[in-house]
């Protein structure tokens, strides 16, 4: 069996000083973790200013969620039609 190998991209300048604009950005902002409905997984982490719908595919389970998250209502969780 062959062993797998990792490579990862240089990444530029400029990209790196935005991916540190972005965190430097969101420090201060809440964030809370997204777990499967169904076995209590962690299957994302999103900021409190997020909203709108997202889907996650749990990586234990392997069911896919779509997680509402319009600011103001209580996280909905319905499964994925695929």
């Amino acid at each position: 069996m062959m062993a797998k190998t990792f490579s990862a991209a240089v990444i530029s300048p400029e990209i790196r000083a935005k991916i540190e604009r972005a965190a430097a950005t969101c420090e201060s902002i809440e964030k809370r973790e997204l777990r499967c409905p169904y076995d209590g997984f962690r299957v994302g982490t999103v900021f409190a200013d997020t909203g709108g719908h997202v889907m996650f595919k749990c990586q234990k389970c392997k069911t896919e969620t779509v997680f509402n998250l319009t600011p103001g209502t209580h996280l909905d969780f319905r499964r994925a039609s695929n």
